[in-house]
């Protein structure tokens, strides 16, 4: 969410220095989805069972 009002804002405000950290932030976001994505499915493999929410 950092990344996308990091982008928005740059364009809204039109601030050149918000421009810079645009992708860094949206490739960290990314990253942290799929560790995230990717430890949920081990952890849900690995019990063999469904997770309490589901």
């Amino acid at each position: 969410m950092y990344a996308t009002a990091t982008a928005q804002l740059a364009a809204a405000q039109r601030i050149g220095a918000l421009t810079l950290p645009q992708r860094p932030l949206a490739w960290a976001a990314m990253a942290a989805w799929l560790a995230v994505g990717a430890r949920w499915l081990t952890t849900r493999w690995a019990t063999g069972r469904p997770s309490a929410g589901a």
